[in-house]
């Protein structure tokens, strides 16, 4: 997850995984980047 700020990390956090657990995903493992990968895509929520 590539991130703007880490100034809000825990509510992004929170956010991802209601709406990961709304989803029926129960136990992501979400990592966050403030640049993205050479190499990656990036999805907009």
């Amino acid at each position: 997850m590539v991130i703007d700020s880490r100034d809000n990390e825990d509510a992004t956090l929170a956010s991802i995984k209601q709406r990961a657990h709304n989803a029926g995903i129960n136990h992501p493992t979400i990592e966050f980047e403030t640049t993205p990968c050479g190499h990656s895509h990036t999805y907009e929520l």
